[in-house]
């Protein structure tokens, strides 16, 4: 089993986060080479424009659902680096974002999204993979869900 935290240098992130972020890179690395070389620098907008709006909608997400938390520490809603992206929020906002840049790149989105699809069961791995690390993987033991 991983360690929850990784140092690399003298920087210490969650295993969960450097596995993640591992998998994007190799996803976007599979798509900027599946690319032609004359479009991969406009391919590589619609990857950035998509991951800003996974950020973004992600956030927005986890901070509707735990609004009672966020009424009290308003000062940690934007902050990003603290935690708290939900992953149906930042699929959408991956979709949306990867639309509108490739709306105003001028690329095909067919071929951005079929180039995305060698992606899934990497970040699937690296999803389970860091929440094994976080000790997540598989929820909490209850005896019996009537004490919940």
């Amino acid at each position: 089993m991983f360690e929850p935290t990784i140092s690399i240098l003298f920087y210490t992130m969650s295993t969960y986060t450097v596995l993640i972020g591992l998998a994007l890179a190799i996803g976007g690395g599979v798509v900027l080479y599946r690319t032609p070389q004359q479009d991969r620098l406009r391919v590589l907008d619609v990857l950035i424009v998509g991951l800003v709006g996974a950020m973004i909608l992600g956030r927005v997400e986890h901070v509707l659902l735990n609004w009672t938390h966020f009424t009290f520490h308003r000062g940690e809603i934007l902050q990003i680096n603290a935690g708290g992206l939900d992953w149906h929020g930042a699929f959408v906002g991956a979709g949306v974002g990867m639309c509108l840049g490739a709306r105003w790149r001028g690329v095909s989105l067919r071929h951005v999204v079929d180039s995305l699809t060698l992606m899934l069961p990497l970040l699937s791995l690296a999803i389970w993979w860091g929440c094994w690390s976080a000790s997540c993987r598989y929820g909490l033991e209850v005896e019996t869900l009537a004490d919940y």
